[in-house]
């Protein structure tokens, strides 16, 4: 399967992360690597909620252990935005995946 891209396309990333040194880190990923991305940053679910309901994303990245809540939290949200599908990535520091087996998430 030929992958095409289209020239000038840009995709708007949702990162949900409560760290700032990594939310930091990401965005000098994206610059240096000068990633077609445009990047919305939240640090909670509750945060997360209000730009869910205003705006699109092509991928949600987000960390699973948040302030306010976990990464199951955001799932929950997809059932009550318009904005769907979107593809999300889920991520945490610890080797154990686990906890987020029985939602799917594969690593």
């Amino acid at each position: 399967m030929e992958n095409k891209t289209v020239e000038n396309t840009r995709y708007k990333i949702l990162l949900i992360e409560d760290n700032k040194l990594d939310q930091q880190a990401f965005k000098r990923y994206v610059k240096d690597s000068d990633l077609p991305y445009d990047c919305t940053m939240t640090e909670s679910v509750s945060q997360t909620k209000k730009i869910l309901g205003a705006e699109r994303f092509d991928v949600v990245i987000v960390d699973y252990m948040l302030e306010d809540g976990t990464a199951f939290d955001i799932l929950g949200l997809t059932n009550n935005t318009p904005f769907l599908p979107w593809q999300s990535v889920c991520y945490r520091r610890h080797k154990d995946m686990q906890p987020l087996r029985p939602a799917g998430w594969q690593t």
